[in-house]
C-alpha cells in the first residue's frame, strides 16, 4: 500500500509540474513586411510545437518552435521559420530568442537575396 501512495503521488506531482510548464506563445511573423501569420501556440517546455497554415494552392508557412522555461521566468525559444511552396519547405530562418514571461521580443533577419524574416513573440504561462 506504501509503494502505491508513493507511485500515486510521483505521477500526479509530474502531471503537476508538467503542467504549471505549459506555455503560451503568441506569435506574429512578417516577411518583407507584411504579416503573414499570426498563431498561439500551446506547448510544454522543452517539447516541440509546430503549426502550418497552407493554401488550396499548396502555399504557405511553417513554424515550429521549443520554447524552455529557465530560472528567472526567462524562456528560450528556438525556431524553425519556413515558406511552403508545392507543399515543400523551404527555411527561411531559424532564430534562437530569449525573453522573459510577459515580455515581447523581436528578431529581424535578412540577407541579401533573401527575405526578410520578423518575428515577434510573447510567452506566458499557461494556467487552467
Amino acid at each position: 500500500m506504501k509503494y502505491l501512495l508513493a507511485w500515486m503521488t510521483l505521477i500526479l506531482s509530474t502531471a503537476y509540474a508538467a503542467e504549471a510548464e505549459a506555455l503560451i506563445l503568441e506569435l506574429e511573423l512578417r516577411i518583407n513586411g507584411t504579416v503573414v501569420s499570426q498563431p498561439r501556440v500551446v506547448s510544454l517546455s522543452g517539447e516541440t510545437a509546430s503549426i502550418k497554415t497552407v493554401s488550396e494552392e499548396g502555399d504557405g508557412v511553417f513554424i515550429e518552435v521549443t520554447p524552455t522555461l529557465r530560472e528567472n521566468d526567462q524562456v528560450h525559444m528556438g525556431f524553425v521559420i519556413a515558406r511552403v511552396e508545392d507543399t515543400k519547405k523551404i527555411i527561411l530562418s531559424e532564430p534562437q530568442l530569449v525573453s522573459l514571461l510577459g515580455q515581447p521580443a523581436e528578431i529581424t533577419e535578412g540577407r541579401r537575396g533573401s527575405p526578410t524574416v520578423s518575428l515577434a513573440v510573447t510567452a506566458t504561462r499557461k494556467t487552467h
